[in-house]
């Protein structure tokens, strides 16, 4: 599935390996433009098309001496899974418009939500690239089959927001009780959303269970069958965030991940009474 922490764990096998001093660099291969792969991966010299005013490396060699993270190497093409696999053999890079190869040193880490078996049988993805690739495999099920794991990636992202200079949290128990039933049909990247939202939002150094439900719409009254709408859970996130805020409309805007004309536009439509909120708080 989408989301489940394959950079992550690439950033953690680069953080134990040997080539850890180098560099670690991550490439979407779903997320770039079929004509613009080859040379983003593999580099450029000038003149070697329209616009190639200077040579440029491509981020292959831009890992020399470290780990390249190929994520969703099944959408790359059948034309560059020939050059990869080229480059795998050989430990040469050559770049677009170049007449010699270069020597890089990379440790390869890729990743698919694709099937890879399924994409071979259907001609889609190269047979001798996968066991290039394949010599040591392995499966990162959804979050929600391995709730082990919500407390340490947790207790990860806060770490994280620390080092920037944000206040240090921690969830409460029940809080952390509440993450680790909950579903995550997001996984990983909706776990870090989650709670970089609510460390920004929190009052308190400690973030509790009812934050936690309402930010996932999970509430006690929902037990019971109760359900807040969805429009009753946005109005109640905006009121939370223009509270914790002080009426402050972009930090607002900025913790609950709208534009500030969002936010304008929430505030508008849900009648909110932004000085009485805070004559409130």
């Amino acid at each position: 599935e989408s989301g489940t922490g394959k950079e992550l764990v690439a950033r953690e096998l680069h953080a134990l390996s040997e080539v850890k001093a180098g560099p670690f660099v991550p490439v979407n291969c779903g997320a770039i433009a079929p004509s613009l792969v080859e040379s983003l991966l593999f580099g450029h010299e000038k003149g070697a098309f329209t616009g190639a005013d200077k040579r440029k490396l491509g981020l292959v060699e831009a890992a020399d001496g470290g780990t390249l993270f190929l994520d969703e190497l099944g959408d790359l093409p059948l034309d560059l899974q020939v050059k990869l696999l080229r480059f795998l053999q050989f430990g040469e890079v050559l770049r677009v418009g170049a007449t010699a190869p270069v020597q890089v040193s990379v440790r390869v880490v890729a990743a698919t939500h694709l099937d890879l078996d399924e994409a071979i049988a259907v001609g889609d993805f190269r047979e001798d690239l996968y066991y290039r690739l394949g010599t040591v495999r392995l499966e990162l099920p959804p979050l929600r089959e391995r709730p082990g794991d919500v407390a340490l990636l947790v207790e990860r992202f806060l770490s994280e927001m620390a080092a920037k200079g944000r206040p240090r949290r921690r969830f409460s128990a029940e809080a952390q009780e509440t993450l680790e039933r909950y579903a995550w049909p997001g996984n990983v990247r909706e776990l870090r959303m989650v709670v970089e939202r609510l460390s920004i939002l929190a009052e308190g150094d400690v973030i509790g269970a009812d934050e936690v439900a309402l930010r996932l719409g999970t509430g006690r009254k929902a037990k019971i069958g109760e359900l807040m709408t969805i429009k009753e859970a946005e109005r109640a996130l905006v009121v939370l965030a223009l509270q914790r805020f002080r009426g402050d409309k972009p930090a607002a805007a900025k913790a609950l991940g709208v534009a500030l004309k969002t936010l304008y536009n929430k505030i508008k439509a849900y009648e909110i009474d932004v000085n009485s909120l805070l004559r409130e708080a």
